[in-house]
């Protein structure tokens, strides 16, 4: 079992090579409230970075299973404690689809 955060409502991470690929993307709103969340100048560039760096993790699993040879013998499920929210200044609207 692993029990990643990201993505959190606290839209705070690294500012990487992850993050680089979607700054400047999008049309950002700041998120700038006293005594709330991290102060995000750029929400959904921070987002997206999240959920891509989730899906890095996650298949790294998947590699790792097929690699041992337990990929065709493994059920893998993938769940969440919290849907679509707006803490933090996050947008439940907001969506990143890539092709790959």
């Amino acid at each position: 079992m692993l029990t990643y955060t990201l993505p959190h409502a606290e839209i705070n991470l690294p500012h990487d090579s992850i993050y680089a690929l979607y700054e400047g993307r999008f049309e950002e709103t700041v998120y700038d409230i006293p005594g709330s969340y991290y102060r995000s100048k750029k929400l959904r560039a921070s987002f997206a970075a999240m959920v891509a760096r989730l899906d890095m993790y996650v298949g790294e699993i998947l590699d790792e299973l097929k690699k041992q040879g337990l990929d065709k013998n493994t059920m893998v499920f993938f769940t969440s404690d919290n849907g679509p929210h707006q803490e933090g200044g996050a947008d439940p609207d907001f969506s990143v689809v890539e092709d790959r």
